[in-house]
Order: structure tokens, then C-alpha cells, then sequence
């Protein structure tokens, strides 16, 4: 079935939610010194890692355009209806269109602020790397996963995933566009975000497929 897994975790999607939650609350009301434990953490990318890991790092930006994400988005739905899942690569375009959404309306309400006049501090969450990272999970669950016969193959290709994911942080960071908590708020976020609409499309495709007769896979 599409979007279906074998894994239970209810508890992970719920904590990563509280986490996220919890950090909102932390960046927005600036309790636990986050800005500070930022700019440590930005300091160390560009002073320490740069030289260390520089090759990881231009692969990190060389995935951080917004045109490559595009690309392969389309690509994943044009391949989605091919493989018969209609509804399914709809309703996966819209829980990224909404996605977007969220995102920029957490944006808002997290990092707009008024002194003297609206001010806007910080990217929290990155909207590239919430993004990013939502279309990892959907390509690793939607088309690799279900393909891979042993469990190390799929389980190396999804650890690569994130480590992608990783070094496009690192270079976001380097770069001066993303902090730490911006960053982590978008691993939360887009992990949260797929778990909900997996379950979301789970809960409704029997009732879908009997009606319409659709997604040939089911």
C-alpha cells in the first residue's frame, strides 16, 4: 500500500512533535540561551569544519538550490502517476504544497517580532531544509523502500538520505542562511509532517479504493 510501512512509530512522530513544539517556545520567548548556543555553533562550521569536511560541505550546497528540489519533486509525482498511484501522487503534492504553508506561517509566528517596527530574526524552520528533508522521507518510503528485497540495502540508502540531509544543514550553516535551531526545527518539523499525512492517507485509502477503484497498488 502506499505510504504504508511495517514500523510502529507512534512514539518517535509524537515526541518529534513535543520537540518541536518545545523549541518554538524556546527560540520565540529566547529561554535556554538557543541564539547563543546558535552562534557557537556557526563559529564551529565556519571556523573549525570548513577545511575539514569543505568537499561534504560543496555537496551540501550544491543541493541547496531551490531549482534541483523542484526537479525532483516533479519528477516523484510524474513517476508516482506512472506507477498507477493517482491519487496518491495527488495527494502527496498537496501535503508539500502544505507543508510550504506551515512552514512559512511558523516562520511568522516564530521569528516576526516588533522594536520600533515588524522585525523578522533568524530562519526558524528553514523552509529548504523542511522541505529537503520531506521529499528524503518520501523518496525513500514511496519508491526505494518498497523495491529493496534485503533490509541493508534499504537500510544503508535511507542512512545515506540523512546523510545528505546532514551535510545540507552543515552547509547552510557555513553559508550564514540556516542556524542550528532553524535547521532542527525543519528535521522536526518535516518528520512530523510525513508521519501525520501517512497516517492520514492510510486512514482513508480502503475508503478511497472502494469508491473510486483507484491506486492499482492498494
Amino acid at each position: 500500500m502506499l505510504f504504508s510501512t511495517k514500523n510502529n512509530d507512534k512514539f518517535r512522530w509524537l515526541m518529534a512533535g513535543i520537540a518541536f513544539i518545545f523549541l518554538s517556545m524556546a527560540v520565540r520567548f529566547q529561554f535556554l540561551d538557543v541564539r547563543a548556543f546558535d552562534s557557537l555553533v556557526t563559529f564551529i562550521v565556519q571556523v573549525s569544519l570548513q577545511g575539514k569536511f569543505g568537499l561534504f560541505l560543496h555537496l551540501g550546497a550544491f543541493l541547496n538550490h531551490w531549482w534541483l528540489l523542484a526537479i525532483l519533486v516533479i519528477v516523484l509525482f510524474v513517476w508516482l502517476r506512472y506507477q498507477k498511484y493517482q491519487l496518491g501522487a495527488n495527494f502527496w503534492i498537496i501535503s508539500f504544497l502544505s507543508l510550504i504553508v506551515i512552514n512559512l506561517f511558523w516562520f511568522l509566528l516564530i521569528d516576526l517580532s516588533w522594536d520600533h517596527g515588524l522585525a523578522i530574526e533568524g530562519n526558524f524552520p528553514d523552509l529548504l531544509l523542511t522541505l529537503w528533508l520531506y521529499y528524503w522521507l518520501s523518496s525513500y518510503h514511496l519508491a526505494v523502500r518498497p523495491r529493496c528485497r534485503r533490509p541493508i540495502t534499504y537500510h544503508l540508502l535511507h542512512w545515506m538520505g540523512m546523510i545528505f540531509w546532514f551535510f545540507q544543514l552543515l552547509s547552510q550553516i557555513n553559508q550564514g542562511y540556516a542556524l542550528l535551531s532553524g535547521g532542527l526545527a525543519a528535521g522536526l518539523l518535516a518528520y512530523t509532517w510525513w508521519q501525520m499525512t501517512r497516517r492520514l492517507y492510510l486512514h482513508f485509502a480502503n475508503h478511497w479504493q472502494k469508491v473510486l477503484q483507484i491506486d492499482g497498488g492498494l
